[in-house]
């Protein structure tokens, strides 16, 4: 068996040659990054290097280019220059992370059929650079490594790797793809936050069942909730940031077409303030709240009615062409320090708010009623198990200590998902860890921020908007009893072309000849009590009237 050796450099020289251009690669990188000013005297030096020593001219003339050529090409282009460096950096990342991965025990080590030991290390697929100083690594797990593992390593991952912190998402196509997003020094998510554009931008109008800007990613992507069909918690400590997000939603919910905007306030100072005139519906105490969610529960009762009677599954359904309309909104109810309210003075009181809140949270789901609660003191006390864990999406800004985390979360969220929220400064409001969205992964995010100037903006434009109405759908509201005292009288949810047809009775319908045209049928009255009534009375009572006689259309009776 013949073994291929590496061949050697032929000449002492060559091997110098090849030498001195890693080193001056390094060399030209540093001044780039610390010392470019000196960048010429360097490239000066190291041509007078090579010919002293009589090297190879071939290479004086690159290094020389090389030395005193990238520091004019940081200095002329900024930006283009960090992109080349990060990318650098990632592939130097990517070709040590093999030898990182044997260090944290991420790899696989099996005996070989040939009876040596072979070591398996995770893939990287592909890399693709970030916002920040970051990349993302896709990485194809061996036999025997699962991306929980690196879920347990990741503050080492980050460590080892230079960044502040890493984020690990599965494939859902593929148990044993992973991808690492690392975080750099230049995380986006520190400094001072972004005020929301988009929502500010926001004239009424929007759709309710389009995603709610709430923040945005460390990839400086918005971060975007939907409404219909979820629940909400939101929890943090006081000055976490908790009411500006809370803000966010309920100006998107205020300027949103056919929406209604439920709030309850016992600080008076949040919803109240600023959406008193915008919202259907308003209570500030614990009395007020629980009539409140009375009535709601009275309108998700009449909706399932309807529902039932037109053998529905749920109220809104894009694909099926039912959104919301000016009859039938979409509600939201928020709902502001919860901790006021179940664990009231008053204990028969708070119990009682609290059951009715599981139970919307736990039924609404379908009807178009979207619950929204937020507290800032994420107790198990204040908010029971029951009611967490019915919450499709829950947002955990800052925290005091890893049960509060856990109490919003779930422990899986904030031991395996790395939702450290106990352990984000108070320097940076805002910065909140997002659990249940669409991806099934917990997304770490910043709030945008909306100032005083920006909220009385918002608030004005919804008073406006509500006060339009040729365009708005609060205008003129449905009445509470109308969506709850009959069921039957309430607007159909689906489309007549997709409604079950209805059985009808030969005993009580005309013919079928008369229905064909629109000219109603002539009743001839035989009683004195019947006549002088007119319309479809008069077509009813002629029916169950043996005295009288209904003619068809073009005969005349005695």
């Amino acid at each position: 068996m013949t073994t291929t050796k590496r061949k050697p450099p032929e000449t002492t020289k060559e091997a110098v040659a090849q030498w001195a251009l890693r080193r001056t690669e390094d060399l030209a990188f540093w001044l780039c990054g610390y010392r470019w000013e000196l960048a010429p005297i360097v490239a000066a030096l190291v041509a007078l290097l090579f010919v002293s020593l009589e090297l190879p001219m071939f290479a004086a003339v690159p290094l020389a280019l090389l030395a005193g050529g990238l520091p004019a090409w940081r200095w002329w282009n900024p930006t283009a220059w960090k992109l080349h460096n990060d990318a650098r950096r990632a592939r130097r990342f990517a070709r040590k992370f093999p030898d990182l991965c044997e260090k944290l025990g991420l790899t696989r080590t099996y005996t070989h059929r040939s009876g040596f030991p072979r070591m398996e290390v995770p893939s990287v697929r592909s890399w693709v650079l970030m916002p920040g100083g970051g990349f993302r690594l896709h990485l194809r797990c061996p036999i025997g490594v699962t991306p929980s593992d690196f879920e347990h390593n990741a503050e080492a991952l980050a460590g080892a790797l230079g960044g502040s912190s890493i984020q690990v998402k599965r494939n859902p196509r593929h148990a044993g793809d992973v991808y690492l997003t690392l975080v750099g020094e230049d995380d986006p998510l520190y400094g001072e936050a972004k005020p929301p554009t988009e929502l500010l931008a926001q004239a009424g109008g929007h759709s309710p069942m389009d995603g709610v800007p709430i923040g945005y990613n460390s990839v400086g992507e918005t971060v975007r909730v939907n409404l219909y069909q979820n629940s909400f918690l939101i929890g943090g400590s006081p000055g976490s940031g908790k009411s500006v997000l809370m803000q966010q939603v309920a100006a998107f919910c205020a300027l949103a077409e056919h929406c209604e905007l439920w709030c309850i306030d016992p600080k008076l100072v949040e919803l109240q303030t600023f959406w008193a005139d915008s919202a259907h519906r308003m209570a500030t105490d614990v009395e007020s709240a629980t009539a409140l969610l009375d009535d709601l529960i009275e309108v998700m009762n009449a909706r399932y009615a309807k529902l039932q009677s037109q053998r529905l599954q749920k109220v809104f359904d894009e694909g099926e062409g039912r959104l919301p309309t000016a009859d039938v909104p979409l509600i939201v109810l928020i709902v502001d320090e919860v901790a006021e309210l179940t664990a009231s003075l008053d204990k028969k009181k708070g119990a009682e708010f609290a059951e009715r809140l599981r139970l919307l949270v736990s039924k609404s789901r379908a009807s178009g009623c979207v619950i929204c609660l937020c507290t800032q003191k994420p107790d198990i006390s204040v908010i029971p198990s029951s009611i967490r864990d019915l919450c499709s999406i829950t947002i955990c800004l800052r925290t005091g200590t890893e049960a509060q985390a856990i109490t919003v979360m779930g422990a899986a969220a904030v031991k395996e998902g790395g939702a450290k929220a106990q352990l984000i400064g108070t320097d940076t409001p805002g910065l909140a860890y997002l659990a249940g969205d669409e991806g099934g992964t917990v997304t770490r995010f910043r709030s945008f921020y909306i100032d005083r100037e920006g909220m009385e903006t918002l608030t004005e434009r919804a008073t406006a908007y509500r006060l339009e109405p040729a365009t708005s759908s609060k205008a003129n509201p449905p009445a509470l009893d109308e969506l709850t005292t009959q069921p039957a009288d309430l607007p159909e949810f689906a489309p007549a072309s997709i409604l079950p047809p209805k059985a009808e009775d030969p005993a009580t319908f005309a013919p079928r000849d008369w229905l064909a045209d629109t000219t109603p049928p002539q009743v001839v009255f035989g009683c004195d009590e019947h006549r002088g009534l007119e319309g479809a009375h008069a077509l009813q009572t002629a029916e169950g009237c043996p005295s009288c006689m209904l003619l068809p259309r073009g005969e005349d009776g005695d």
